[in-house]
């Protein structure tokens, strides 16, 4: 499971996600990473498309579950 300030990553991410749901991924990223630092956001895995991290990857899955496009 993936932590950020010791809560589970989905329930601090969601609220910000649906408070900027004009913002892009990215901007969104640049965001929580004024805010939070875990070592977690910048890994990878053979499964992110293209130079995604895992917190990018985290945000768009989000998005795409609460059915958030721009």
């Amino acid at each position: 499971m993936f932590l950020i300030n010791n809560s589970p990553a989905n329930s601090v991410l969601e609220p910000i996600i649906n408070l900027m749901t004009e913002a892009t991924p990215n901007e969104i990223e640049s965001y929580v990473r004024s805010y939070f630092t875990e070592e977690w956001f910048d890994t990878t895995t053979p499964s992110l498309r293209g130079n995604d991290n895992r917190l990018n990857h985290r945000i768009r899955s989000i998005r795409a579950r609460l059915n958030i496009t721009l």
